[in-house]
């Protein structure tokens, strides 16, 4: 086992690497995590716990009732699975589990709850006030449903019944407002009138289509003004820093009118290039008590909403900038491979899903149709006059 310091140009974080076996599978497996804000000695501490907790094998079934509740095995699941998860992917799971599985499903042994005691499940929470989205309903199936696959894995269950439930039918989809190509210098200069300390970070997200956790844990160092390019190596959920959603660091080249905002962006705190600070006309912000120095969209949202308000743009949200950023690309002619690779997706699928047609190009598309718009069907019907008369 290894734990090593990595020292940066502002501050030091130690790196723990060491290989295991799984104990469920057997395959060899290796561990890397960063930490900042610790000791040696600490690190040292969180390197062994975290090897015990990876490699302490499940208890054999035989040494479990013969009727396991899900209440019990869902615990042991957690702690079994979540070291090796992100932190908001491990939030999730322990949510989801507190809030709505173990309520339903706790008092029930594996072997008793069936497809349809699911699919119940799923239609009560379908009829709640208010109705919960279907992505999220669908995305708590699948945490029983990985549950219940470990189970019969291990041996606690002879059947997964989550497979056989029906899927659950997508809500329609809403357009999703972008702040158009054109109106990218009036976006920057009105989010510097109108934004006040949340200027730079909005400007930011839009220029860069980072992520809001990217950009709440950006520190200095990791600002190339000679290149002009910022290193995206971390990312903040939930007050944690972790590496980046996809567990890959990018590259993304400074915006011309991105370079003399982050210069001329004051520094007010020692690594972090943009920590909260209060929205000076929001008095309520002055008055909160925070537990850790970084953005969120509670402190955005509200400069954001000024900003398209004078613009006189459809209300974009905070994520809906990294969706602008992806549209503007696209309607620039960029390859698809290219805004991939800006925008740190792992699958070419994902970036399609971020490139919206503005309404402005669906109305040039349908005045090509008509023919004093189209100079080439005029060209064709002049040619095909000609045939004709020849």
């Amino acid at each position: 086992m290894t734990v090593r310091r990595i020292q940066r140009k502002t501050t030091s974080s130690w790196r723990i690497d060491f290989a295991y076996t799984c104990p469920i599978s057997g395959a060899r497996l290796r561990h890397r995590s960063t930490h900042n804000g610790i000791t040696r000695r600490e690190a040292t501490d969180l390197e062994r716990s975290i090897h015990a907790q990876l490699t302490e094998p499940p208890p054999e079934p035989e040494t479990l009732a013969e009727a396991t509740l899900l209440r019990d095995f869902a615990a042991h699941w957690l702690a079994t699975r979540t070291p090796t998860l992100a932190a908001s992917t491990r939030d999730k799971y322990e949510s989801t589990c507190r809030n709505h599985l173990v309520p339903t499903f706790g008092h029930l042994p594996l072997a008793a709850i069936t497809t349809h005691d699911v699919e119940v499940w799923v239609h009560d929470r379908m009829g709640e006030s208010p109705k919960p989205r279907a992505k999220t309903l669908k995305n708590q199936v699948a945490v029983l449903r990985r549950i219940f696959t470990d189970a019969k894995k291990w041996g606690y269950a002879t059947d997964n019944p989550v497979d056989r439930v029906a899927p659950i039918r997508p809500d329609p989809k809403k357009p999703r407002h972008t702040v158009p190509l054109h109106r990218i210098e009036d976006f920057v200069a009105v989010a510097k009138t109108h934004a006040g300390p949340a200027a730079a970070p909005l400007i930011t997200a839009l220029l860069t289509g980072m992520r809001l956790g990217e950009v709440a844990a950006l520190t200095w160092g990791s600002l190339d003004f000679d290149a002009r390019q910022i290193h995206v190596v971390a990312s903040v959920t939930r007050g944690t820093v972790g590496t980046p959603k996809g567990k890959v660091a990018r590259k993304v080249p400074m915006h011309p009118l991105l370079v003399p905002v982050l210069q001329a962006h004051k520094r007010t705190h020692p690594t972090l290039v943009f920590p909260y600070q209060p929205d000076p006309l929001r008095a309520r912000d002055a008055k909160r008590i925070r537990d850790t120095p970084f953005l969120d969209s509670n402190r955005l949202k509200h400069p954001l909403r000024r900003v398209c308000t004078a613009l006189g743009i459809e209300q974009v949200n905070i994520h809906g900038l990294r969706h602008s950023f992806g549209s503007m690309l696209a309607e620039a002619d960029q390859h698809p491979t290219r805004i991939q690779a800006l925008m740190g997706h792992a699958d070419l699928k994902t970036t399609q899903q971020y490139l919206h047609t503005p309404d402005e190009a669906l109305v040039a598309a349908i005045h090509a149709l008509t023919p004093s718009h189209n100079k080439r069907g005029q060209d064709s019907t002049k040619t095909m006059d000609t045939n004709l008369s020849v």
